[in-house]
Protein backbone atom coordinates (compact mmCIF):
# COMPACT_ATOMS: atom_id res chain seq x y z
CA UNK A 1 0.00 0.00 0.00
CA UNK A 2 2.87 2.78 0.60
CA UNK A 3 4.49 1.95 -2.62
CA UNK A 4 0.82 2.51 -4.10
CA UNK A 5 0.79 5.83 -2.37
CA UNK A 6 4.08 6.66 -2.89
CA UNK A 7 3.88 6.42 -6.86
CA UNK A 8 0.55 7.95 -6.98
CA UNK A 9 2.41 10.89 -5.17
CA UNK A 10 5.42 10.69 -7.54
CA UNK A 11 2.76 10.76 -11.05
CA UNK A 12 0.79 13.56 -9.18
CA UNK A 13 4.16 15.60 -8.37
CA UNK A 14 5.10 14.77 -11.90
CA UNK A 15 2.41 15.87 -13.84
CA UNK A 16 2.21 19.49 -11.63
CA UNK A 17 5.22 20.22 -12.43
CA UNK A 18 5.01 19.59 -16.43
CA UNK A 19 1.69 21.63 -16.45
CA UNK A 20 3.01 24.39 -14.59
CA UNK A 21 6.25 24.76 -16.75
CA UNK A 22 4.23 24.51 -19.30
CA UNK A 23 2.02 27.97 -18.14
CA UNK A 24 5.29 29.90 -17.44
CA UNK A 25 6.73 28.98 -20.40
CA UNK A 26 3.99 30.53 -22.33
CA UNK A 27 3.48 33.21 -20.24
CA UNK A 28 6.93 34.53 -20.43
CA UNK A 29 7.37 34.62 -23.98
CA UNK A 30 8.25 38.07 -24.79
CA UNK A 31 7.99 37.82 -28.87
CA UNK A 32 6.02 41.12 -29.83
CA UNK A 33 6.89 40.51 -33.71
CA UNK A 34 5.26 36.63 -34.94
CA UNK A 35 3.13 35.12 -36.92
CA UNK A 36 0.55 32.28 -36.05
CA UNK A 37 -0.87 29.65 -39.03
CA UNK A 38 -3.69 28.08 -37.46
CA UNK A 39 -5.42 25.29 -39.66
CA UNK A 40 -9.32 24.53 -38.12
CA UNK A 41 -11.38 21.75 -38.76
CA UNK A 42 -15.30 22.22 -37.83
CA UNK A 43 -17.41 19.26 -38.69
CA UNK A 44 -17.63 20.24 -42.66
CA UNK A 45 -15.58 23.42 -42.57
CA UNK A 46 -11.93 24.00 -42.73
CA UNK A 47 -10.57 27.14 -41.50
CA UNK A 48 -7.13 29.01 -42.28
CA UNK A 49 -6.08 31.70 -40.75
CA UNK A 50 -2.90 33.66 -40.97
CA UNK A 51 -2.64 36.42 -37.95
CA UNK A 52 0.47 38.81 -38.68
CA UNK A 53 1.85 40.62 -35.31
CA UNK A 54 3.80 43.85 -35.29
CA UNK A 55 6.02 45.32 -32.40
CA UNK A 56 4.17 48.90 -33.17
CA UNK A 57 0.79 47.05 -31.75
CA UNK A 58 -0.43 46.99 -35.21
CA UNK A 59 -1.77 43.46 -36.57
CA UNK A 60 -3.75 41.94 -39.88
CA UNK A 61 -5.62 38.76 -39.40
CA UNK A 62 -6.82 36.73 -42.52
CA UNK A 63 -9.45 34.22 -42.15
CA UNK A 64 -10.25 31.85 -45.34
CA UNK A 65 -13.46 29.68 -45.01
CA UNK A 66 -13.55 26.15 -47.00
CA UNK A 67 -16.68 23.39 -47.01
CA UNK A 68 -16.02 20.57 -48.05
CA UNK A 69 -18.40 18.74 -50.61
CA UNK A 70 -18.28 15.04 -51.92
CA UNK A 71 -16.64 16.24 -55.07
CA UNK A 72 -14.22 18.81 -54.48
CA UNK A 73 -13.78 21.76 -51.71
CA UNK A 74 -15.39 24.81 -52.36
CA UNK A 75 -14.31 27.86 -51.46
CA UNK A 76 -16.83 30.36 -49.10
CA UNK A 77 -15.65 33.56 -48.07
CA UNK A 78 -12.73 35.27 -46.97
CA UNK A 79 -12.35 37.93 -43.63
CA UNK A 80 -9.17 40.46 -42.94
CA UNK A 81 -9.08 42.22 -40.36
CA UNK A 82 -6.72 45.26 -40.33
CA UNK A 83 -6.31 47.03 -36.78
CA UNK A 84 -3.73 49.91 -37.14
CA UNK A 85 -3.58 50.61 -32.90
CA UNK A 86 -6.60 51.85 -32.34
CA UNK A 87 -9.11 50.96 -35.16
CA UNK A 88 -10.42 48.09 -36.53
CA UNK A 89 -11.12 47.50 -40.63
CA UNK A 90 -12.27 45.12 -41.88
CA UNK A 91 -12.47 43.40 -45.48
CA UNK A 92 -15.15 40.27 -46.25
CA UNK A 93 -15.57 39.01 -49.52
CA UNK A 94 -18.43 36.01 -49.90
CA UNK A 95 -18.23 34.85 -53.54
CA UNK A 96 -18.37 37.88 -55.72
CA UNK A 97 -19.57 40.10 -52.97
CA UNK A 98 -16.94 42.50 -51.34
CA UNK A 99 -17.92 44.81 -48.21
CA UNK A 100 -15.71 46.67 -45.77
CA UNK A 101 -16.43 47.90 -42.46
CA UNK A 102 -14.01 50.67 -41.66
CA UNK A 103 -12.75 52.41 -38.45
CA UNK A 104 -14.44 49.93 -36.28
CA UNK A 105 -13.96 50.33 -32.91
CA UNK A 106 -11.18 47.60 -31.84
CA UNK A 107 -13.29 44.86 -30.99
CA UNK A 108 -11.80 41.96 -32.64
CA UNK A 109 -14.22 39.40 -33.93
CA UNK A 110 -11.47 36.69 -34.79
CA UNK A 111 -8.87 35.27 -32.35
CA UNK A 112 -6.04 37.52 -31.31
CA UNK A 113 -3.33 34.92 -30.32
CA UNK A 114 -1.43 35.99 -27.56
CA UNK A 115 1.22 33.86 -26.95
CA UNK A 116 -0.35 31.85 -23.94
CA UNK A 117 -1.19 28.33 -23.68
CA UNK A 118 -5.11 29.38 -22.93
CA UNK A 119 -5.07 25.19 -22.13
CA UNK A 120 -3.41 25.41 -18.95
CA UNK A 121 -4.22 27.64 -15.94
CA UNK A 122 -3.30 27.18 -12.55
CA UNK A 123 -5.55 29.93 -10.88
CA UNK A 124 -8.43 27.15 -10.60
CA UNK A 125 -6.24 25.05 -7.62
CA UNK A 126 -8.55 22.50 -7.55
CA UNK A 127 -8.96 22.05 -11.18
CA UNK A 128 -5.01 22.39 -11.66
CA UNK A 129 -4.65 19.36 -9.09
CA UNK A 130 -7.75 17.28 -10.61
CA UNK A 131 -5.73 17.80 -13.81
CA UNK A 132 -2.50 16.78 -12.02
CA UNK A 133 -3.83 13.78 -11.10
CA UNK A 134 -6.05 12.24 -13.81
CA UNK A 135 -4.41 13.53 -16.78
CA UNK A 136 -1.44 11.27 -18.98
CA UNK A 137 1.36 13.12 -20.53
CA UNK A 138 4.09 11.73 -22.87
CA UNK A 139 6.83 12.75 -24.78
CA UNK A 140 5.90 12.81 -28.71
CA UNK A 141 7.04 14.38 -31.84
CA UNK A 142 4.05 16.17 -33.35
CA UNK A 143 4.80 18.12 -36.74
CA UNK A 144 8.36 17.62 -36.17
CA UNK A 145 8.12 19.20 -33.11
CA UNK A 146 9.11 17.82 -29.61
CA UNK A 147 6.33 17.93 -27.48
CA UNK A 148 4.30 16.90 -24.36
CA UNK A 149 0.66 15.01 -25.91
CA UNK A 150 -1.36 15.90 -22.89
CA UNK A 151 -4.47 13.84 -22.35
CA UNK A 152 -7.63 13.48 -19.90
CA UNK A 153 -6.85 16.83 -19.77
CA UNK A 154 -10.77 18.72 -18.71
CA UNK A 155 -10.85 22.29 -18.02
CA UNK A 156 -12.73 25.29 -18.92
CA UNK A 157 -9.78 27.05 -20.92
CA UNK A 158 -9.53 27.44 -24.80
CA UNK A 159 -8.28 29.55 -27.38
CA UNK A 160 -10.69 32.16 -27.83
CA UNK A 161 -13.62 29.04 -28.76
CA UNK A 162 -10.71 27.43 -31.36
CA UNK A 163 -11.17 24.17 -29.35
CA UNK A 164 -14.64 23.94 -27.72
CA UNK A 165 -15.50 19.96 -28.43
CA UNK A 166 -18.90 18.55 -28.54
CA UNK A 167 -18.41 15.60 -26.68
CA UNK A 168 -14.36 14.28 -25.23
CA UNK A 169 -13.27 11.52 -27.37
CA UNK A 170 -10.26 8.99 -26.73
CA UNK A 171 -8.66 10.60 -29.62
CA UNK A 172 -8.53 14.32 -27.64
CA UNK A 173 -4.71 15.10 -27.17
CA UNK A 174 -3.43 18.42 -26.52
CA UNK A 175 0.11 18.79 -27.78
CA UNK A 176 2.11 21.49 -26.74
CA UNK A 177 5.55 22.28 -27.40
CA UNK A 178 8.10 21.59 -24.80
CA UNK A 179 10.39 24.55 -25.58
CA UNK A 180 7.89 27.05 -25.77
CA UNK A 181 5.12 26.09 -23.73
CA UNK A 182 2.77 26.83 -27.08
CA UNK A 183 -0.46 24.60 -27.94
CA UNK A 184 0.67 22.94 -31.46
CA UNK A 185 -2.36 20.97 -31.72
CA UNK A 186 -5.62 20.33 -30.05
CA UNK A 187 -8.65 18.97 -30.33
CA UNK A 188 -11.81 19.74 -32.92
CA UNK A 189 -15.35 19.08 -33.82
CA UNK A 190 -15.64 16.10 -36.15
CA UNK A 191 -15.80 16.15 -39.63
CA UNK A 192 -17.32 14.35 -42.39
CA UNK A 193 -15.43 13.67 -45.65
CA UNK A 194 -16.24 11.74 -48.80
CA UNK A 195 -18.75 9.84 -46.37
CA UNK A 196 -15.81 9.08 -43.91
CA UNK A 197 -15.86 10.67 -40.33
CA UNK A 198 -12.73 12.38 -39.33
CA UNK A 199 -12.32 13.99 -35.93
CA UNK A 200 -11.22 17.41 -36.11
CA UNK A 201 -7.99 18.78 -35.26
CA UNK A 202 -6.77 22.34 -34.71
CA UNK A 203 -2.64 22.65 -35.97
CA UNK A 204 -0.96 25.87 -34.92
CA UNK A 205 2.21 27.46 -36.54
CA UNK A 206 4.69 29.80 -35.16
CA UNK A 207 6.92 31.96 -36.77
CA UNK A 208 9.25 34.59 -34.39
CA UNK A 209 10.51 37.99 -35.87
CA UNK A 210 9.15 37.43 -39.20
CA UNK A 211 6.45 39.77 -39.96
CA UNK A 212 7.08 42.74 -41.84
CA UNK A 213 5.37 45.48 -43.57
CA UNK A 214 4.78 43.42 -46.50
CA UNK A 215 2.66 41.11 -43.98
CA UNK A 216 0.74 44.14 -43.23
CA UNK A 217 -0.88 45.27 -46.50
CA UNK A 218 -4.05 46.42 -46.25
CA UNK A 219 -6.43 45.81 -48.66
CA UNK A 220 -7.46 48.52 -50.94
CA UNK A 221 -11.09 49.75 -49.91
CA UNK A 222 -11.93 51.10 -53.30
CA UNK A 223 -12.45 47.56 -54.28
CA UNK A 224 -15.02 46.44 -51.23
CA UNK A 225 -18.55 48.46 -51.19
CA UNK A 226 -18.06 50.09 -47.39
CA UNK A 227 -20.71 49.10 -45.36
CA UNK A 228 -23.17 51.91 -44.17
CA UNK A 229 -24.78 52.48 -40.32
CA UNK A 230 -23.31 48.82 -38.99
CA UNK A 231 -21.42 48.99 -36.24
CA UNK A 232 -21.34 45.45 -35.48
CA UNK A 233 -19.72 43.07 -37.63
CA UNK A 234 -21.97 40.24 -36.13
CA UNK A 235 -24.73 41.42 -37.68
CA UNK A 236 -23.24 40.94 -41.29
CA UNK A 237 -21.87 37.20 -40.44
CA UNK A 238 -25.57 37.10 -39.91
CA UNK A 239 -26.73 38.32 -42.87
CA UNK A 240 -24.28 36.73 -45.26
CA UNK A 241 -24.96 33.47 -43.52
CA UNK A 242 -28.79 34.23 -44.29
CA UNK A 243 -28.08 35.21 -47.87
CA UNK A 244 -26.43 31.60 -48.26
CA UNK A 245 -29.63 29.61 -47.44
CA UNK A 246 -31.38 31.48 -49.69
CA UNK A 247 -29.23 30.91 -52.45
Amino acid sequence: MLVIIILFIVRVGRNAIILKQIENKSQNNIYSNYHVKCWKYERDMLSIVDAYYKEDGRYLIRTSNYAYSAEQEDYINEKIEYFDGSKSNYYITNNDEKIAHIAIDSVTIEPVFELKNYHINSNNFITFILNSIFVDIKSEKCNEIDCYAISNFENSYSLYGFFHKNTKRASDVIYVNKENGLTVRAPGYSITILDQTIDGIVDLYYEFNSVYEVNLQEPDASEYTIAQGENDIKNHDEYIKNKNVEN
